[in-house]
């Protein structure tokens, strides 16, 4: 029995004061707010006081996203992002990100506006052609109502807010998008020629890095469809190499620009999740750090 009551705080002590400590530091921060660039931030809630699993203890938090203004683009709604903290002989910190979480950042940077474009031949430099010419071999059908050597417009939007799936391995981002093509003429007027609506079909890679989850994009398959033309319907398919080429090597930049200062991660009881293990689980996003 002596020998029991020596031993007993040994092993106790450390799981009760690691519990006190988190318990002070929930009372203390119940709200981290983490900015995402200059477009808005990412509020992580703690949701009370963490339970013992084991060895482990289990921290749950609230995460959703405001705007400039601090307005709420997404209420959070299902799981919350849980933070699993395992006992100090692992050394081991894991963060999982829901994917509810991932499309409300998305829908902060379509909300404002900020993956809508127009295209000009300026713009495009020599990375797509933006003449009548580039197009009017390849729509025979109206081609002859095409007047010649003049530039185009190319107004890109979205359509809804991109949506992100996480399943079996692989993150997917699926973004909705109508493209109005237009001649500009000598006289700065804009004439419409049609209007084409897509679905593009984004590989997402992800990494973390300096205590942010970053994001690479490719481009794995797209569709698209005529919406409306001013000269009469025609076949597209001839069109979709160049659709292509302008969302690879014009509209993927923005995009990447816009979330170039990644999205932050919460920054409670001295994690540091710097080049964590990333992981794609269904329906969320798991951070692992060992040591």
């Amino acid at each position: 029995m002596n020998a029991l009551i020596k031993f007993l705080p040994k092993v106790l002590c450390p799981v009760i004061d690691t519990v006190v400590s988190l318990a002070n530091i929930v009372i203390r921060v119940v709200d981290t707010v983490a900015p995402v660039g200059k477009l808005g931030h990412i509020h992580y809630l703690v949701k009370g006081l963490p339970p013992v699993d084991g060895q482990h203890l289990q921290l749950d938090l609230n995460a959703f996203v405001t705007d400039a203004v601090d307005d709420i683009i997404a209420p959070w709604m299902g799981p919350g992002a849980p933070m699993s903290l395992p006992p100090v002989s692992d050394h081991t910190s894991q963060v999982v990100l829901s994917e509810s979480l991932l499309d409300s950042v998305f829908a902060l940077l379509h909300n404002g506006g900020h993956l809508d474009m127009d295209i000009t031949d300026r713009v495009a430099n020599t990375l797509v052609p933006l003449t009548t010419d580039a197009i009017k071999s390849k729509i025979p059908e109206v081609s002859h109502l095409i007047p010649k050597h003049l530039p185009l417009v190319v107004k890109f939007r979205l359509a809804s807010p991109p949506k992100v799936t996480l399943h079996d391995g692989k993150a997917i981002l699926n973004v909705t998008v109508s493209i109005e093509v237009l001649i500009r003429h000598k006289n700065a007027t804009l004439q419409p020629l049609f209007t084409v609506d897509g679905n593009i079909i984004l590989s997402l890679g992800l990494s973390v890095k300096d205590h942010k989850l970053h994001f690479d994009f490719n481009v794995e398959r797209v569709q698209f469809w005529l919406a409306s033309s001013h000269f009469g319907p025609f076949d597209i398919s001839d069109l979709e190499n160049w659709l292509r080429k302008i969302i690879e090597s014009l509209h993927l930049p923005k995009l990447r620009t816009a979330l170039e200062d990644g999205i932050p991660l919460p920054k409670l009881f001295g994690m540091d999740l710097t080049n964590a293990a990333v992981d794609v689980a269904d329906h969320a996003v798991v951070l692992t750090k060992m040591g």
